[in-house]
């Protein structure tokens, strides 16, 4: 079984989220991919995660989790060459 996630990451030269001393706003959306059913702990797991990331972001960073080889069309290769791409 394979849990994946995938997460694009920003370089910011700013200190706590500033960029050129003013505070940034922008919305990040990343997507979690998981290998298991919607009702799996995985999955509910994840959902959990995305729950309290959103909650501890105030917003700002959305995790939509993705069950059942969703992104990768049931292709685990696939879903791991989408990682590295």
């Amino acid at each position: 079984m394979i849990l994946s996630i995938g997460l694009t990451g920003c370089s910011n030269s700013g200190k706590g989220g500033e960029q050129g001393g003013q505070p940034t706003d922008k919305k990040v959306t990343l997507k979690f991919s998981t290998t298991t059913a919607d009702t799996s702990t995985w999955t509910l797991g994840a959902k959990k995660f995305a729950e309290i990331i959103g909650e501890k972001s105030n917003g700002r960073i959305e995790v939509k989790v993705y069950p059942n080889d969703q992104l990768s069309g049931g292709n685990q290769s696939k879903g791991i060459e989408m990682l590295m791409s």
